[in-house]
């Protein structure tokens, strides 16, 4: 199976863990990459099965859909406003330092294509190779971070993160 860490971690541990209990005697082998390399490991046929995100062109693929997600901006807001305050969304990127995968990912290059399209810029912007890290780095206020928000729903809930009101939500995507 190839898998990339964050995949791994958010949607395959708790789907695998039940599998393993109801087959102790089956044998697997998880390959953690990028989405991108575990898509070019099923073309040569060395993997023999992938979750990954959707594509625009997943021809080449048989891809089942298993679960939404929706990427959205996170801060941790609160040294700079109150709660009830509105900040818009392109004064805070215009403002900040934002957040994003390496340009090698395949969510960075849909981020890409959003911001683009919505012609939101940022006048700083880390990259950084894990979703855990862009997480734990908005926690600390390093700037706003795109992640996706079924990992982030315990640091909304207890109010860690702000998930920021975009002018058009970032259209949700499928995993498979």
């Amino acid at each position: 199976i190839g898998v990339s860490a964050t995949l791994c971690k958010y949607v395959l541990l708790p789907i695998l863990q039940p599998f393993i209990r109801q087959n102790p005697h089956i044998q697997l082998s998880i390959a953690c990459q990028s989405s991108l390399e575990t898509m070019q490991a099923l073309e040569q046929g060395t993997l023999d099965i992938g979750l990954i995100g959707a594509e625009d062109d997943m021809s080449a693929f048989v891809f089942e859909p298993l679960t939404d997600i929706q990427d959205i901006f996170v801060d941790n807001l609160k040294e700079r406003i109150r709660p009830n305050d509105h900040l818009s969304s392109r004064t805070a990127f215009a403002a900040s330092t934002l957040l994003l995968l390496n340009k090698e990912n395949i969510t960075r290059q849909y981020i890409d294509r959003y911001l683009s399209r919505e012609n939101l810029s940022a006048s700083r912007i880390i990259d950084v190779t894990s979703m855990d890290l862009l997480i734990e780095f908005a926690k600390i206020d390093l700037g706003i971070a795109c992640v996706i928000k079924n990992f982030v729903r315990d640091e909304l809930a207890e109010g860690k993160l702000v998930q920021l009101k975009m002018p058009v939500s970032i259209p949700a995507r499928k995993i498979g």
